[in-house]
């Protein structure tokens, strides 16, 4: 699972803040994790477990983690929201560290320059788009660190053309990406430009036919990315129509879109 690998890379990002703490001599040190997510994450509702279990898989013998419960923050699938879950971890005195854990958490996180706790934000699918800060191999930001998965959709959109030719194409994206990305919109006009083509981006929420009728008829392809909150009834719905429509199709993420 494309989540379980990804958690590996976070814990590495965690070992690096941890091993600047000195003092503890024979005991382990003991660092309490505050977590933030975008929203519910419908299609994946085991992801926050994961990490937390990979996290205490990778401290074994190192270092003690603690997750409490009232600093797993879920947002309410906006901006604000997330903000609002970032601010509380950042003012709570139990927490030592935090993990974004959504692609608009991540974003969120990269826009901060004055983080008073170590940060990590751990869904980064296109530091161009995102205007990701870097320097010299690390975010040049005090307390900030991010994992780039390096999947932009540009790259998607051009793999995809090697294999259907296609003048219109949608891409079906979680709305509340959309909105924490407004990159994205820029991006649509630059693919446009760049293949001269139309593009079309068509926000999802839950519902496969609301998704479904947001499709233009005379659309060629679509392209579908992570889409948080579709369960997989509703993933099947979306696929059957897709398959109904004879519209060829290309997933950004993870095996459950093939």
């Amino acid at each position: 699972m494309r989540f379980r690998l990804s958690a590996l890379p976070v814990c590495c990002a965690l070992l690096f803040f941890i091993s600047a703490v000195d003092g503890y001599g024979q005991q382990l040190p003991s660092f309490t994790i505050g977590i933030v997510t975008d929203g519910p994450i419908i299609n994946r509702p085991e992801t926050v477990s994961i990490f937390k279990q990979e996290i205490v898989n990778i401290a074994e013998e190192e270092f003690s983690v603690s997750f409490p419960e009232n600093l797993t923050r879920e947002a309410d699938n906006t901006v604000a929201g997330i903000n609002r879950e970032f601010d509380f971890l950042l003012d709570n005195e139990e927490t030592d560290l935090i993990l974004a854990l959504g692609p608009v958490a991540t974003a969120e996180a990269l826009k901060r320059r004055n983080l008073t706790k170590p940060v990590i934000g751990s869904l980064v699918m296109d530091a161009n788009l995102l205007q990701a800060p870097r320097l010299d191999g690390g975010s040049g930001v005090t307390n900030l660190t991010y994992l780039d998965i390096q999947t932009p959709i540009g790259r998607g959109v051009a793999a995809f053309r090697k294999l259907v030719s296609f003048k219109s194409l949608g891409l079906l994206i979680d709305e509340r990406d959309i909105q924490g990305a407004p990159g994205i919109a820029r991006l649509v006009r630059d693919l446009a430009n760049e293949y001269t083509m139309s593009v079309q981006l068509i926000p999802v929420r839950e519902s496969a036919d609301d998704a479904l009728a947001g499709i233009s008829p005379d659309m060629d392809a679509v392209i579908v990315g992570p889409l948080w909150r579709v369960s997989d009834d509703e993933f099947s719905r979306l696929s059957k129509g897709l398959i109904e429509r004879k519209l060829p199709s290309f997933a950004m993420w993870g095996k459950r879109y093939v």
